[in-house]
C-alpha cells in the first residue's frame, strides 16, 4: 500500500477495514477448525 504518490496510498480507514476484514476472515477460519476439532474429539 504504499507508494510515492500519497494520493495514491489508503486512508487510515481503508487500512483499518482491510484489517479488519482480514481478522475477521482469520478468526472464522480459526473457529470452523476448532468446530472440526471439538467434534473430532466427540468420536475419539
Amino acid at each position: 500500500c504504499w507508494d510515492n504518490e500519497p494520493d495514491n496510498r489508503p486512508d487510515m480507514s481503508q487500512v483499518v477495514d482491510r484489517l479488519n476484514s482480514i481478522i475477521t476472515k482469520l478468526t472464522m477460519k480459526e473457529n470452523k477448525k476448532m468446530n472440526i476439532d471439538d467434534e473430532a474429539s466427540l468420536y475419539s
